[in-house]
This record gives structure tokens, C-alpha cells and sequence, in this order.
């Protein structure tokens, strides 16, 4: 377990410090440095000593509560050009969609049963947002959920989100936003060295995810895959390495969760 639990800290600390180096040298504002530094000790702390267990009641009733948060921007708004993606807490706002997705693909990538039916009901809630980087994340969820299960369903609602994602990509026009949005289409031009640097530590975290969390982790780092290509092809925020909490909570919770035990078993 301890050695599950290193792989997973290693596999969100490494595009985080990699991401707060940037904002450092590249003299992003302060504040963004503080919360994206907090967020991460915050997340390491839930890696380190919290647990919900793999399956059963506790990891059902989790779904309902992060479906929920998806659902609430839609509710509380804010609203930017007819655009709800982000849940209110005081002076700050969290994306909704970086926040729950990762954790809902790894646990959906565990249900056989209902795990596609999860999926599905995600899709649709960022469609209504509208935000395609989330529905990306999905279907990149989807696919490896296929990996972990070989279960056609996965196949089917991956096409789904994908062509919801393919519509939603023209649905908003907001600019993007310095330091958070486009990071590496934008250093690929002015640093490319360092946009290079940066992509190699999301493919390092990549790579890790699997490790920490058993078969079913190939779901968690197709949703950091979906996540990332949106950012490159549009303006949607560059997770782990640009300034953004809600992702850096949502995949140290994610990463948290208890490792599925015949998974961690089969990939020794």
C-alpha cells in the first residue's frame, strides 16, 4: 500500500512543481503561485492518510456526490457569455469539471455494472455547461476504461462524448486566460524548451497514474489526457502545470482513493 501511495504523490507532484517552476520564472501573479502550492499540500495530505473504499455503498454514494458538483454550476452559476463551469466558494471558484471527472472515471472504470451509465450522465452535464475540455476528459475516461474492462459499452459512450465534445468545442468563444489556458501551444512558440519540459512531466504523471491505481488507473490518466488535449487545441486551462486548484484537488482526491487490491495485485 505504501508503495501505491508513493506512486500516486509522485504522479501529481511532479507536473504541479513543474507547473508552479513555470508560473515562478515566468512571474505569474503571487496569488496564483500560493494557491496552486496549497492546493497541492492539501492534496498530498488526502493521498497520504485518506482513504474511501474501492467498491461498494461508500463508492456508489461518491459518484452521486461528484455528479452532484457537477451539476451545481448549472444551478449557482456564475455565467460568463451563457458559459457555467464553476462552483462559487467565497472569493474563489473551483471548475467543476476538473474537480469531480478524474475521480468519477476511476471509479467508473471499477463498475461493471453502471460504470458507462456514470459516464454518460457526466457527458451530458458538461454538455449543458457547456465544456468541452470536461467532455474530452470523459471520453479520454471512457477509453481507458475500455482498456481496464474490454467492455463495449465504454466503446459506445466514448463515441458519445466525443462527438458532444467535437459540438461543445464551438459553443463558448471566452478568451483565454494568461497562465491558466493554452500554456503549451503558447510556450511552444516563445519556449519551447520549456513547453517541452512541461509536457514530459504530465507524460511522466501519465505514466504513473497506472501504477498507483491498478488497471483501472488507465481510466484516471485518459481523463488527464482529454483534459490536456483540450488545452492545446482551445482555450480551456492547462491542468497540473498552469495556475488551476480545482484540478490539483481533483486528482490528488482521485489519486487518494483506496487501490482497487486484485488490480494493484495483477499489475505486479
Amino acid at each position: 500500500m505504501l508503495k501505491h501511495r508513493g506512486a500516486a504523490a509522485l504522479a501529481l507532484t511532479i507536473p504541479c512543481l513543474s507547473g508552479l517552476g513555470y508560473l515562478v520564472a515566468f512571474e505569474a501573479p503571487t496569488r496564483f503561485v500560493v494557491m496552486n502550492g496549497t492546493a497541492l499540500v492539501l492534496a498530498l495530505l488526502w493521498i497520504a492518510v485518506g482513504r474511501i473504499p474501492a467498491k461498494g455503498v461508500p463508492a456508489t454514494a461518491m459518484c452521486a456526490i461528484l455528479l452532484l458538483l457537477l451539476a451545481i454550476p448549472l444551478v449557482t452559476g456564475p455565467s460568463l457569455g451563457g458559459v457555467r463551469r464553476w462552483i462559487p466558494l467565497g472569493t474563489i471558484t473551483l471548475h467543476a469539471g476538473t474537480l469531480a471527472i478524474p475521480a468519477l472515471t476511476l471509479l467508473a472504470a471499477r463498475e461493471r455494472t453502471f460504470g458507462f451509465v456514470i459516464l454518460v450522465v457526466a457527458t451530458v452535464l458538461t454538455m449543458l455547461q457547456p465544456d468541452a475540455a470536461s467532455i474530452l476528459a470523459v471520453a479520454g475516461g471512457c477509453i481507458g476504461l475500455w482498456f481496464a474492462n474490454r467492455d463495449w459499452k465504454a466503446v459506445v459512450t466514448a463515441g458519445f462524448a466525443l462527438v458532444a465534445g467535437a459540438f461543445a468545442l464551438f459553443s463558448d468563444d471566452l478568451p483565454p486566460q494568461p497562465f491558466v489556458e493554452r500554456v503549451l501551444a503558447d510556450l511552444a512558440h516563445t519556449s519551447p524548451l520549456v513547453a517541452l519540459a512541461l509536457a514530459a512531466s504530465l507524460l511522466v504523471s501519465f505514466a504513473l497514474i497506472a501504477r498507483a491505481m491498478g488497471t483501472s488507473g488507465f481510466a484516471l490518466a485518459g481523463s488527464l489526457a482529454g483534459f490536456s488535449l483540450a488545452a492545446l487545441v482551445d482555450n480551456y486551462p492547462s491542468i497540473l502545470i498552469g495556475y488551476g486548484a480545482a484540478p490539483i484537488l481533483g486528482y490528488g482526491f482521485a489519486l487518494g482513493l483506496s487501490p482497487n487490491p486484485k488490480e494493484t495485485n495483477e499489475a505486479k
